[in-house]
């Protein structure tokens, strides 16, 4: 199942092919969502409905690269540095439930930074 996407030539070239269409569907997305709130909601949780090129690239590329990551953890078939690398080095070195846990303790840490980042910007 983890083919040329699932390495990192593979996981740059979709990157880059998901950029344009993701970014316009991105806006499109946070268009929709701006107008679903009320005015006092609004006030903080607005967000700006356009996304300029450079972050929609690099948020394509930190998407693909951080799946390819969490992947070749746990997957023996991910072949990542293909083709100067045959193999995966990387498979196992963290147990499952340890990248479960750092996947929700990453998310966590994000809404915390970004709740703070927040109510900072509306003082």
């Amino acid at each position: 199942a983890h083919r040329f996407f699932h390495t990192l030539p593979g996981a740059t070239l979709a990157a880059l092919a998901a950029t344009w269409p993701g970014r316009f569907a991105c806006e499109a997305w946070l268009n929709w969502w701006n107008r679903q709130l009320s005015p006092a909601q609004a006030t903080w949780l607005a967000c700006t409905p356009t996304l300029p090129a450079r972050q929609a690239l690099t948020g394509a590329l930190l998407g693909a690269w951080s799946h390819l990551l969490l992947d070749m953890a746990m997957h023996a078939d991910v072949r990542p540095l293909w083709p100067a690398v045959a193999g995966n080095p990387w498979h196992g070195w963290i147990a499952l439930d340890g990248l479960h846990l750092l996947c929700l303790a990453s998310g966590l840490a994000a809404l915390i930074i970004w709740t703070t980042a927040k109510a900072v910007a509306r003082r």
